[in-house]
């Protein structure tokens, strides 16, 4: 310990130093896990993730995506104009992965989206139907 700082004033120093690390460990720890600190209690946090698509899809479009709590879901195949082509799901579903095929026989070539709604999001994202 530097003997010009004193006790309490190396004390100080180290916290000033150490609170920035700490701060930006737990940031990132409460990002990555998905997770929210309260007063009282951990809780986790109501997030969606729905996977992009490679390539044009002809017959099956596999869907991949992630939910972050049990919610109702609803997952719909909409034009460009964003109208309902068909509701492909819609129900209460777990949290964690999943994954389905959603045929795509009946829908004529074209540019359409795929919508996942929750109870606090709605993430779109672009497929290409190619028969």
């Amino acid at each position: 310990m530097p003997e010009d700082l004193g006790k309490w004033g190396f004390l100080a120093l180290v916290i000033l130093i150490a609170s920035p690390i700490l701060f930006w460990i737990i940031s990132l720890l409460i990002v990555w896990g998905k997770w929210v600190l309260t007063k009282d209690k951990v809780e986790k946090v109501d997030y969606a993730e729905l996977s992009d698509f490679i390539g044009a899809v002809s017959d099956k479009a596999p869907l991949k995506f992630k939910l972050g709590v049990e919610t109702d879901t609803v997952i719909k195949l909409v034009n460009e104009e964003f109208k309902e082509i068909k509701t492909v799901l819609n129900k209460r579903l777990n949290e964690g992965y999943h994954k389905m095929d959603v045929d795509v026989t009946q829908v004529p070539t074209g540019t359409y989206f795929f919508q996942l709604i929750t109870a606090n999001q709605r993430i779109t994202k672009k497929v290409i139907i190619s028969h």
